[in-house]
């Protein structure tokens, strides 16, 4: 059973509004649970959004998709995190990524328009999640950043590194771990995968890192 109150306080839309206030406030936003399984999408690129999600449980992929068929990577979203806002939070709302569960996962769901129109909820909530979804964008534009800086380079290993280097500035430290697997991590930095793998191999030779699964450590 999905403890919702204990989702909202963790989930960094809902930062700094009091505990004893989430469950009246998920009544006043009429949240209701989606159950999606591994494989299914929350949205598809193309429709209109006017529902966000919080992941209870599970992961989510957003990803785009090349004429060929080839999927791009964009995000892997985890527990807790929230889905679906930087798309209503445009005028459009036209959603341009297939959003798909990589696992069975539980998203608790509610219409954006209770937060865009006062009135539906408490003026204070209202003002805190509005708050919270500016800042949430704004990491999201830094991660973007990021993600094109990576992009931007044009051989294998300069990408892989790239990756690594920013991950290891995330944590400060330089053993750490990231949120993909090898096909994840291929579709994410737009390479190949077997050549990923070749590449990886080949530089724990030359003792540039050292790695195990999704753990890595730069030498």
């Amino acid at each position: 059973m999905c403890d919702i109150k204990k989702v909202l306080g963790k989930a960094r839309l809902f930062s700094e509004i009091e505990e004893e206030e989430l469950e009246d406030l998920a009544m006043d936003l009429k949240i209701h649970l989606r159950h999606i399984r591994k494989g299914e999408c929350w949205a598809t690129a193309g429709e209109k959004l006017n529902q966000i999600g919080i992941i209870a449980k599970g992961d989510l992929a957003l990803s785009l998709f090349t004429v060929r068929g080839d999927e791009h990577l964009v995000q892997k979203l985890k527990e807790y995190s929230v889905v679906g806002i930087d798309v209503v939070s445009t005028t459009s709302k036209i959603n341009p990524y297939d959003i798909r569960a990589t696992e069975d996962a539980v998203v608790l769901e509610f219409d954006w328009k209770r937060i865009e129109k006062a009135g539906s909820i408490k003026e204070q909530h209202r003002l805190k999640i509005l708050h919270n979804t500016m800042v949430l964008i704004s990491h999201e534009n830094m991660r973007k950043t990021y993600k094109l800086e990576i992009l931007m380079q044009k051989g294998l290993r300069d990408r892989v590194m790239t990756y690594l280097r920013i991950q290891e500035k995330k944590k400060g430290k330089s053993t750490f771990s990231i949120p993909y697997s090898r096909d994840e991590l291929s579709a994410y930095l737009c390479v190949n995968r077997s050549a990923l793998s070749h590449e990886l191999s080949q530089m724990e030779k030359e003792g540039i890192i050292k790695y195990k699964r999704n753990e890595f450590t730069i030498l």
